[in-house]
């Protein structure tokens, strides 16, 4: 979908942008639990002395915890419910909100 609008990027419609930014909050999601998840699975594994900024392990697990904080997950969830349930997408959402301002 995302090559699909690229490819008249000139012309793409509300329902396509908003379309393919409910697509980018899922994978963000997908992404952003499954880097916590590994990050907090290698401490289980390698425990405490992991942490030591000497290993190079935190970096990894700081990096993805800044990124799930910056443009918070719970905001993408529920964009994502949002165009399931209601078939509302983000950016409308976000140009109501603008307007009321």
């Amino acid at each position: 979908m995302i090559e699909a609008i690229n490819a008249h990027a000139d012309t793409v419609t509300e329902a396509e942008r908003g379309e393919a930014e409910v697509v980018i909050a899922a994978a963000k999601q997908v992404a952003i639990d499954t880097g916590l998840e590994i990050g907090t699975r290698v401490y289980d594994v390698t425990g405490a002395r992991a942490t030591a900024s000497s290993v190079g392990l935190d970096i990894f697990w700081r990096n993805i915890r800044t990124h799930s904080l910056h443009d918070p997950v719970a905001h993408k969830r529920a964009e994502v419910g949002r165009y399931a349930l209601l078939g509302e997408s983000a950016r409308a959402d976000l140009v109501h909100v603008r307007r009321r301002r």
